[in-house]
């Protein structure tokens, strides 16, 4: 590595610059060019003073003598940019020069004069743009590129008479830098370098920092390939979702949930293991394929599967329930890879159970951040369950078990909640049961999207400001009423006339000309077809009514499907069959719902460890820091001795103690390794009488 300070003319002579595809696109802002210039105004009133303009960090393509850029390709893009249309405006006659000779110069700088080929070459995205900007002054719209130089070209313009583009020149080419040219033959490492650049500050994404690890380590031409094969094609996929993408990917195919600041850390530990592997191009080709699926779920279009099933991704949305991605896009993984083992109509049931389950639990206030532990495992422990039965039914049967905060509530807790609720305020859940409760035939507009629209709106049928007729009807308890059943489920419908409908009393609401409950053609206007009047006794019951026609519509899931177990074994919890661990047979565990079998309590336990090391090594190595009295740490450590097994990772567990104490440790790390240890069983069975009355942990 040799560093220099040099002025950034530097790197406007010589051999090219070459903006490796690994890069960010240009995205530089208008306040990022106004600071620049005003900068550039600044310095014009000294002479040759200096401004320091960062760092560029580039190494030399052996192929080709091209300077790629490291660190620094938003400015240098910059640069060229206002230097274009400082010389397109000295070429116009737009800004005052003493010396014409400039704008060649400039033009020199910008184009090789023998070649005809521009001297910066951006990354792929921004290529086109630059050279049509450069070349022959074409401006392609929605370019970040070109609306940086029309900004240009508008302050350029703007300068005083006594400030000429000579000025302005002499203070670009004061721009000083730090030049950090690295080199490969000398065993710098650009991956490390980017890296800790990043480290201290460079504002990049999790998505960012996986683009630079998957191209950057490569020569150009293979840089190339990988960018046009997968990269390029993963980017217009996900447009902004890169980083969102890249952790439910690693959610779908791992089951373990990276943070969200360290997906990029865990993405490349899962590259690293395919690269000893030899499995990486296969990697490659998997993001490609899973970002293709998530493409379809973010724009609920699931046409090819049915009509049905993007109605109902387009409504796990609308809910913003994104937490089911990585199980859905392993559902529909499985359906495009194997459509026998998943066909369209089991498709669509997952998806209709789904639905289910996240409605119900919005109605009944379960909080959200559970799922983040239900759905990561759940596919996997569904392809692990023995039963000749349909993956839907064994999804329920999973669904079903899951208690407390993670519950999928059953037709009483729904009902109550649905009677007692202050539904209105709760908008997004109100609107998705009233567009169930509606359910559209299949051949028209979905009614959530009809809501969306505006073309429906949600309809307070006692209004939230009353006319005064409203006070004449309810009588002297209006304050009371209105205050408890504004907001009800049993005053709440969907109508296309709100604005109509407004304050109006009930009787002109329902006998409105053309408009009116009388003539609307939604079910959920049918009872105030039949009832001429609106009062306690109408609301309660149309409550009542609603209440139990949705959980018809959204019915209790139900299944009889249960796995075969032996009968003479038992899947101990970790937290409450702690004295089954003692006088028992330890046969192996269960893991988000995947069957281990194990010799003995000592394999079960370093094998339990395992799994979780490799799932998240640095987690693991993070619980080996925790040496304080009590803490799983002392169990914990990355060198082997007496009673040390080997757990991956350069990490080793001690497991020479007794089973409580084992079965206290696990519970400890799977915590730590955020896992619900209710998903990790341990698998035993009773010791005959006539056998050894403990269990032998060897």
């Amino acid at each position: 590595m040799k560093d220099s300070e040099s002025v950034i003319d530097h790197f406007f002579t010589g051999k090219g610059l070459r903006i490796p595809v690994y890069q960010r696109n240009y995205d530089w802002k208008t306040e990022n060019c106004k600071q620049l210039f005003d900068d550039l105004v600044e310095l014009t009133r000294y002479d040759n003073k200096k401004h320091f303009f960062g760092s560029i960090i580039y190494q030399i393509d052996t192929h080709t003598d091209e300077r790629i850029i490291i660190d620094g390709q938003q400015r240098l893009t910059t640069i060229a940019v206002l230097l274009t249309a400082l010389r397109d405006l000295m070429k116009e006659g737009a800004v005052n020069v003493r010396e014409e000779y400039i704008s060649e110069e400039i033009g020199n700088k910008l184009v090789h004069q023998y070649k005809g080929t521009v001297f910066l070459h951006p990354v792929k995205n921004d290529a086109e743009a630059y050279e049509k900007l450069v070349k022959d002054g074409t401006i392609i719209e929605r370019s970040n590129i070109c609306s940086n130089y029309a900004y240009f070209c508008k302050r350029i313009r703007e300068l005083p008479v006594n400030l000429t583009a000579d000025d302005l020149y002499k203070s670009i080419n004061n721009l000083h830098v730090m030049i950090i040219r690295l080199s490969i033959e000398d065993g710098d490492d650009p991956q490390a370098v980017f890296e800790s650049i990043n480290s201290t500050g460079l504002n990049l994404t999790e998505g960012d920092r996986i683009r630079n690890y998957i191209l950057m380590n490569a020569d150009t031409k293979a840089q190339n390939r990988i960018y046009d094969v997968y990269w390029s094609p993963v980017e217009t996929n996900l447009h902004e979702d890169i980083t969102r993408f890249f952790r439910d990917y690693l959610i779908a195919t791992t089951t373990v949930v990276p943070k969200k600041d360290e997906v990029y850390v865990a993405f490349r530990n899962l590259a690293n293991r395919a690269k000893n592997d030899g499995t990486y191009e296969d990697v490659l080709k998997d993001i490609l394929h899973y970002s293709g699926i998530y493409k379809k779920l973010l724009a609920s279009d699931l046409d090819d599967i049915s009509k049905e099933a993007s109605v109902l991704m387009y409504h796990i949305n609308y809910i913003e329930a994104s937490v089911a991605y990585p199980f859905i896009i392993r559902v529909i993984d499985l359906h495009m890879r194997d459509p026998a083992a998943m066909p369209s109509d089991e498709v669509l049931t997952v998806l209709k159970i789904i639905e289910n389950m996240l409605v119900r639990r919005l109605i009944c206030n379960a909080p959200s951040n559970t799922l983040n532990k239900l759905f990561p495992p759940i596919f996997k422990s569904i392809q692990s369950m023995n039963g000749d039965v349909p993956f839907s039914e064994k999804l329920k049967y999973l669904l079903l078990k899951k208690e407390g905060t993670s519950r999928c509530p059953l037709d009483a807790e729904v009902i109550d909640n649905l009677k007692a609720i202050n539904f209105y305020d709760k908008r997004k859940t109100c609107a998705l049961t009233l567009a169930l409760l509606e359910r559209s035939n299949k051949d028209t507009v979905d009614t959530l999207k009809r809501i969306e629209s505006k073309e429906l709106t949600i309809e307070h049928i006692l209004p939230q400001k009353p006319a005064d007729g409203w006070k004449d009807a309810l009588g002297p308890d209006y304050e009371a009423i209105r205050e408890e059943w504004t907001h009800r489920l049993g005053n709440l419908t969907l109508t296309a006339y709100n604005s109509e409908y407004s304050n109006r009393t009930y009787k002109e609401k329902r006998e409105l000309e053309d408009d009116g409950f009388l003539e609307s053609g939604l079910k959920l206007n049918r009872y105030m077809k039949e009832h001429e009047n609106w009062g306690v006794s109408e609301m309660s019951e149309r409550n009542d009514l609603l209440a139990d026609k949705f959980v018809t519509v959204v019915s209790e899931l139900k299944t009889d499907f249960a796995p075969v177990v032996k009968t003479d074994e038992i899947e101990a919890s970790l937290i409450t069959d702690k004295e089954v661990f003692t006088g028992n047979h330890v046969l192996g565990y269960t893991l988000n719902g995947v069957r281990v079998r194990c010799r003995n309590a000592k394999e079960t336990y370093l094998t339990i460890l395992m799994d979780l090391c490799d799932q998240d090594p640095e987690r693991m190595a993070y619980i080996d820091s925790l040496n304080d009295h009590g803490q799983p740490g002392q169990y914990i450590r990355a060198q082997t001795g007496d009673g040390w097994g080997y757990i991956g990772h350069d990490l080793y567990a001690y497991y020479s103690m007794d089973n409580m104490t084992k079965v206290r440790v696990l519970k400890q790390i799977v915590e730590l390794m955020d896992i619900d240890p209710e998903d990790v069983k341990i698998i035993v069975k009773p010791v005959s009488s006539s056998s050894v009355s403990k269990c032998p942990e060897e």
